[in-house]
């Protein structure tokens, strides 16, 4: 039924198929969206569907809800599953080649969204396989920062990132958000403003259980917490257990005086170091003479030169007795 003097209470069903797809002009450029298919319910002013899908960034997006187009706030409710997508096509698109960014997104959201993002909510979770993403707010910087200091954290490669979330008045909670790979993984619990893309969160950075558990370094993390705008944080170090400065370790974790000096450029360091700083010394912890020396300079410590080692005292040479010699006849 389509009512021309009210076509918002027009009653239909639609089967929709388009393999080539269309081109959605938007602002930073043409989207190609291909596949295109579903059953559509139009009632009243609905529109409501349990098939709809497309193909995106070389990934699979799958609808399962329904929207109200004749209320400016939009309602929605449903899932939305992605499968796939290409991070480097979509960097691609928005302009962003340069940031290095890739990997295959997997993403499904279940829940009520509208035009204003404030009133979202729901929840669903994340996967990003094969990721490389060295521009990525704050679990980017992370990284940098862990992995400069500790190597054995620097997933500078191909890394798995996964992560449940809940969506509740615009603001995004996470409790597990993981960096990962084969070696270690940094784990991140925050929320996020939607709206303002305010953040505040908490990180550690661990070994994987069976590496920690093969170098005793069990329930030990490097832990750090922060807040701010989102794409400038501020990010400040809490603790960093003096075990992963071990020279025993070094070979293990890539660690060493020069990579342990680059904790100097985060804020917040004095305090971590200086709350363990007593146990330097303590028996148990093998730690590098230059490493010791580093932490004590991180505190404001004067650290005497290293001094030349003693040359060896030397005897007087000895003379050899010549035996005289009987003359030839």
């Amino acid at each position: 039924e389509v009512p021309w003097e009210d076509l918002a209470s027009a009653d239909l069903q639609v089967r929709y198929d388009h393999r080539e797809g269309l081109v959605v002009a938007l602002e930073k450029g043409e989207l190609p969206l291909s596949d295109l298919r579903g059953t559509f319910t139009v009632n009243r002013g609905a529109v409501e569907t349990n098939d709809a899908g497309f193909e995106l960034f070389g990934g699979a997006v799958r609808v399962n809800g329904a929207v109200r187009l004749t209320d400016e706030a939009r309602p929605f409710n449903g899932l939305v599953e992605i499968t796939g997508l290409s991070l480097d096509k979509a960097a691609s698109f928005f302009g962003r080649e340069d940031t290095g960014m890739s990997g295959r997104l997997s993403f499904v959201f279940r829940g009520v969204g509208y035009r204003e993002i404030e009133k979202m909510r729901g929840g669903g979770v994340l996967r990003i396989e094969e990721a490389v993403l060295p521009d990525l707010p704050v679990l980017g910087e992370i990284q940098e920062y862990v992995g400069r200091a500790v190597p054995a954290f620097g997933t500078k490669g191909e890394s798995t990132i996964t992560g449940a979330y809940i969506v509740e008045s615009g603001v995004l909670v996470a409790s597990d958000l993981t960096v990962g790979n084969s070696a270690a993984r940094i784990v991140t619990s925050g929320s996020l403003n939607l709206g303002s893309l305010e953040t505040n969160f908490k990180t550690k950075a661990e070994l994987v259980p069976a590496l920690a558990a093969a170098t005793g370094l069990t329930d030990k993390a490097i832990t750090f917490e922060g807040g701010g705008p989102v794409r400038d944080a501020n990010i400040t170090i809490q603790h960093f257990p003096l075990e992963f400065a071990s020279v025993s370790l070094g070979s293990i974790l890539g660690t060493s005086p020069g990579s342990l000096g680059t904790l100097q450029t985060v804020p917040g360091v004095e305090a971590a170091v200086e709350a363990v700083a007593d146990q330097l010394d303590q028996p148990g912890i093998t730690i590098h003479p230059e490493v010791m020396g580093m932490f004590k300079t991180l505190l404001g410590e004067e650290v005497s030169p290293p001094t030349e080692p003693a040359q060896p005292a030397t005897s007087p040479p000895v003379a050899i007795p010549v035996e005289p010699v009987e003359p030839v006849e």
